[in-house]
């Protein structure tokens, strides 16, 4: 679990088993989460992918924002942004699961067919959730016990089941960055994340 530091970025990654980098799906040892996060106060990633073969030896269980109700010192701190990210099929759940943190899911990619949930708005998490696609998964946006305020907006789902919409007025992030048309988020993060070390052209980030 990444831990107390200030800022970072990730780019252009495949993450899978801790951040080691593949341009391929290899077996995994971990069963359990690609990135998780605990007391960080800014992360960036950027252009990365994860997913596996949705077994029992795999990633299923994505990215842990928060290790627990009680971790009440990851209040004012979990500041996070997922840009251009591709949630691909083996992804079960946390796309990303989310306590305390305010974070901001935009132009990403989630296709999933094993999963459960998506993006999972745990307590005191406070999403904002934009110009995003889901398509053929389970309840693109679960709105669990706790959560402070979830806005979702200009996102499509397709032959999506469970709940898509967000509930009360989430943060307003204090940074601009380029944002593509939902329409055109498939494509763009289809052909850049992960390890691909081309074509990725992302302006402000």
């Amino acid at each position: 679990m990444l831990t107390s530091i200030d800022f970072i970025k990730f780019r252009n990654c495949f993450i899978y088993n801790y951040l080691k980098y593949y341009n391929k799906l290899k077996k995994s040892q971990l069963k359990v989460s690609n990135l998780p996060v605990k007391g960080w106060d800014s992360l960036l990633p950027s252009f990365p992918r994860a997913g596996g073969s949705g077994g029992l030896d795999d990633h299923r269980f994505s990215n842990l924002i928060g290790s627990g109700d009680q971790e009440l010192n990851d209040r004012g701190k979990l500041k996070i942004t997922f840009a251009r990210c591709w949630w691909a099929p083996g992804c079960k759940a946390r796309m990303p699961r989310v306590r305390f943190g305010h974070v901001h899911i935009i132009n990403s990619y989630f296709n999933s067919t094993a999963s459960a949930q998506c993006v999972m708005a745990g307590f005191e998490s406070n999403l904002r959730v934009e110009n995003n696609v889901f398509k053929n998964v389970k309840v693109p946006i679960d709105l669990m016990a706790g959560y402070t305020a979830v806005t979702a907006v200009g996102n499509i789902f397709t032959n999506t089941s469970g709940n898509t919409a967000g509930n009360k007025t989430a943060f307003t992030p204090p940074y601009s960055i380029i944002t593509l048309a939902a329409s055109a988020v498939k494509a763009d993060v289809s052909a850049n994340a992960g390890a691909t070390f081309t074509g990725n052209i992302c302006g402000s980030f």
